[in-house]
This record gives structure tokens, C-alpha cells and sequence, in this order.
């Protein structure tokens, strides 16, 4: 095995507990793979859009509280995974047109055919108002699912974790504030977000949640 294998290896083996978040992240993240494998060069439903971005929001949630404040697991309650969702509409808006020029629509196909598109968005597609709403729409999802996230890992005891959790969330809530000052037009790249600014902006939004 390669070295990365046998990590992986090793985790599984040492990994005894019943229902383990080793467990739940390995068996959601290789089906959001399967799903990504299938779904290449096709239009995607609302339902299956929905259902990714939950095993997903699942597995890197798990993971999460797995591997950070492992002795101090929180409940699994449905709020558990709404910060991942709301990051996970975001990272899907932030990589639109790159998802797409590789084959991948993260737009259901019940909104394009309302709107009388029958293929992957162009980017004119995505400059009508019609997408621009949509776009809109779904950051205020996301903007949802942060607020509940927010709150979820205000209350965690491992402190470990509640950073790694605000420090997560804090990147997508700052790609979905460029969005939104751009007026929900998307485009190809948001170098912003690699600047010294930005990582200011993250890491006071990070110590604000302490």
C-alpha cells in the first residue's frame, strides 16, 4: 500500500467503536464519489442535489467531530450538519463554472427546464436574472444553515473543535459575501479569498465566535 493507504488502513483496523464518525465519513464520502462518478456529463434532480449535498454535509461533519474533541462527541442532532450544508451551497456556487467546463451541473434540472435550458448553463445562462435569482435564493439557504451552524457549535465543550468548526465556516461565509457583492453573478475565480484580507476577516470572525 502506498503511505496514504496504509493510514486509512490503520484507522479502519484501530477503529472499534460502534457506529464510529471514522465509519459515517468513509461510508458517505465514497458515496458522494460514486454519485460525483455517475452524474458527470448529466443533468441532476433537486432530490439528488439535496441527498449530495447531505452525505457530504454527513461525512465532513463526522470527520470532524472524530477526529477534533473525540472524547467530547456532541449529540447527533439534525443541526449537527447544517454549517456543512450551507458550506457545501457555497462551494457549489463558488466552482459553478469550473464544475461545469469539467462536466459537472450543480444546477437542478427542474429550474434550467423552467427557464428553458435543456444543457449545462453557459455563462450567459448565468448572467440572466432568472439564474441570478436562483443564485440569490440559495445563499440565503446557505446563510440559514450558517446561523444554525453557528449556534450548534457555540455549544460544543471541546474547544479544539469549535475553532476548526468557526474556522470552516468563516471561509464560505466570506466566498458567500463576495457572491453577494457581485449581485449573484458568479464567475470563474475568487482570488479575494486568498488574500491577507481576507484571511484577517476569517480569523476575527473566528475569535468573535469565542
Amino acid at each position: 500500500m502506498c503511505p496514504e493507504e496504509a493510514l486509512l488502513a490503520d484507522l479502519i483496523a484501530d477503529d472499534d467503536e460502534a457506529d464510529s464518525g471514522l465509519q459515517s465519513y468513509l461510508h458517505h464520502m465514497m458515496a458522494v464519489m460514486a454519485f460525483d462518478t455517475a452524474r458527470r456529463g448529466r443533468l441532476i434532480s433537486t432530490v439528488e442535489l439535496n441527498g449530495y449535498t447531505q452525505s457530504l454535509a454527513t461525512a465532513v461533519a463526522d470527520a470532524l467531530f472524530h477526529f477534533i474533541g473525540h472524547d467530547r462527541q456532541p449529540p447527533r442532532d439534525p443541526a449537527r450538519y447544517c454549517a456543512v450544508r450551507g458550506a457545501h451551497i457555497v462551494h457549489m456556487l463558488r466552482d459553478m463554472m469550473e464544475d461545469i467546463d469539467t462536466g459537472y451541473v450543480n444546477t437542478p434540472v427542474e429550474f434550467l427546464a423552467a427557464n428553458g435550458i435543456s444543457h449545462a448553463p453557459t455563462a450567459a445562462d448565468l448572467a440572466t436574472p432568472a439564474f441570478r435569482a436562483w443564485v440569490a435564493a440559495r445563499l440565503r439557504l446557505a446563510r440559514a444553515e450558517f446561523a444554525a451552524g453557528r449556534a450548534y457549535l457555540t455549544g460544543l465543550r471541546s474547544r479544539r473543535c469549535r475553532l476548526a468548526g468557526a474556522a470552516y465556516l468563516a471561509r464560505f461565509e466570506y466566498v458567500a459575501g463576495l457572491i453577494e457583492r457581485d449581485g449573484y453573478r458568479l464567475r470563474a475565480d475568487y482570488p479575494e479569498r486568498r488574500t491577507p484580507a481576507a484571511a484577517l476577516w476569517m480569523a476575527g470572525r473566528v475569535m468573535a465566535s469565542e
